[in-house]
């Protein structure tokens, strides 16, 4: 059925038939056929002159000019999809184009968190307008109806989501993450990102590559210096250096990482200022990995994510120093090869007042239990960690998890999953959470622990999560009343 996108979805929702109303054979309704509803009727003048405003906007792109929102719409709504760039940014803000654009595209990569599309309804009277816009032989001016334009009685809904994107934002991070990531290096074109720079930057913020092609002859990627110092409003970066499909034509050099390219992406971090960065499944050692941070000390990053790279103990400690320097929040080391020495290395980090660090992911780096119980002795002496995850690593009998419970008051969630710890760190689990009183999860899945002792502990669990919730409510609520009275004496 053809909807005109300046129609909201919660209006159309309110029309839908319940589908009680429709189940019996015997009780359907009988009508035409809804969804040609527009076919049989003449089109307008009006919808003709839009038409041909939409054939031929390539050689006359114009959408300012246009007076009525109506028309506005109905073009952005019947508008090509695969106009060049170079004619759409500059010249089309609404995310009724964007959002089409998008979904024609991408119809299966939603984004997460995205504004709904706005829209401007113009309240006019028509004689009004056409007296207000004429001249003196009653034919209406392009001139006058521009200026009278202003004095018209406009309503916008806006988003009050500041976090969220529009729908040209998305757009444009989703066409630069496509075109990057099927750019070969020789096919690299200085000139072509200039181009795409001048017209995305404004919008780029996040930028994302999933995978970068390597050169036919070495493993070299294309040059991210060039690209990174292109897009300078840039607050988010995450890359992976795997080359994901490859084909018949396989070698090594798709799997690993010059040392060459990091410096180059090290040059490019210099002139950003970034928040996030992410670099996951890469060929990242040690030596890469220093290359990295030297340049981010000059940045506020607030998540720092290496998850499956080749970091060990040398890489824990520059990390270590890095968080002592930059006010990292989230920290996430899964999948190296951290050892008890890089272990020591992030204790004495995590014990300094500097630490900001409120969530830390070590999953699948072999510690053991002396690495553990040494990392939890500084945890418990911690003053910002909320959030914990030490799924698959390596712990054992020996592993103190019991006294972390009873001495920390500030970690709400624990993960230690998938370790052979038995029944009787079971027990002290158990015995610990008597004691502790801001755990609301723990994960204690494939841990060799009975089934009724870790029933016993999800239960102590959720009974403290519920407790803690009713004592912030009502908290809440005291801070409400005082509000109130404080208002009340002003009044007065």
């Amino acid at each position: 059925m053809k909807i005109p996108s300046a129609i909201d979805t919660n209006t159309l929702k309110a029309y839908e038939a319940h589908p009680k109303a429709v189940s019996g054979h015997n009780q359907a309704l009988e009508s035409f056929n809804l969804e040609a509803w527009h076919q049989q009727l003449p089109e307008s003048l009006q919808q003709l002159c839009v038409e041909t405003i939409a054939k031929n906007w390539t050689d006359n792109p114009i959408l300012d000019e246009i007076i009525l929102s109506v028309d506005r719409y109905l073009l952005l709504d019947i508008l090509d999809t695969n106009l060049p760039l170079k004619l759409t940014v500059p010249r089309i803000p609404d995310d009724v184009y964007w959002r089409k654009c998008y979904l024609e595209k991408w119809p299966k990569q939603l984004p997460d968190k995205v504004k709904p599309v706005e829209f401007t309804e113009i309240f006019r009277d028509t004689r009004k307008l056409s007296s207000a816009c004429s001249d003196g032989n009653g034919r209406i001016s392009r001139r006058s109806s521009q200026a009278s334009l202003g004095k018209i009685k406009t309503k916008t809904f806006i988003s009050k989501d500041s976090d969220k994107k529009t729908w040209k934002q998305c757009y444009l991070e989703m066409y630069l993450k496509d075109y990057l990531e099927n750019l070969k290096p020789e096919n690299y074109d200085a000139k072509k990102m200039k181009e795409l720079s001048d017209l995305c930057s404004p919008y780029v913020k996040t930028l994302r590559m999933d995978q970068m092609q390597c050169s036919e002859s070495s493993p070299n990627r294309i040059p991210l210096n060039s690209v990174l110092s292109a897009f300078q409003p840039l607050k988010e970066l995450s890359i992976c250096f795997k080359q994901t499909y490859v084909g018949e034509q396989f070698s090594w050099n798709v799997v690993t990482t010059a040392f060459q390219d990091i410096k180059t992406m090290a040059k490019g971090l210099e002139k950003l200022r970034l928040q996030v960065l992410k670099i996951r499944n890469s060929d990242i050692n040690c030596d890469k990995l220093i290359t990295i941070l030297k340049p981010l000390l000059k940045h506020k990053i607030e998540v720092l994510d290496f998850y499956h790279c080749k970091i060990s103990d040398k890489g824990t400690c520059a990390i270590a120093k890095f968080i002592l320097e930059v006010p990292v929040k989230e920290l996430n080391l899964a999948n190296n090869r951290i050892g008890s020495k890089g272990i020591t290395y992030l204790s004495y980090a995590l014990l300094q007042p500097k630490c900001a660090v409120t969530k830390l992911d070590l999953h699948l780096n072999h510690l053991g239990d002396d690495a553990g119980n040494l990392l939890l002795n500084s945890i418990n002496r911690n003053n910002s960690l909320k959030y914990l995850c030490l799924s698959g690593c390596g712990f054992r009998n020996n592993f103190s998890v019991a006294s972390l419970l009873r001495g920390n008051s500030l970690l709400e969630i624990l993960d230690i999953s998938n370790n052979n710890l038995g029944e009787s760190i079971g027990e002290t689990i158990l015995e610990g959470l008597k004691y502790n009183s801001s755990i609301r999860r723990l994960d204690l899945r494939m841990c060799r622990i009975p089934s009724e002792t870790e029933f016993q502990i999800q239960e102590l669990v959720n009974d403290k999560k519920r407790k803690k919730i009713i004592i912030e409510t009502t908290q809440d609520d005291v801070e409400l009343d005082l509000d109130a009275a404080q208002l009340e004496m002003i009044l007065q």
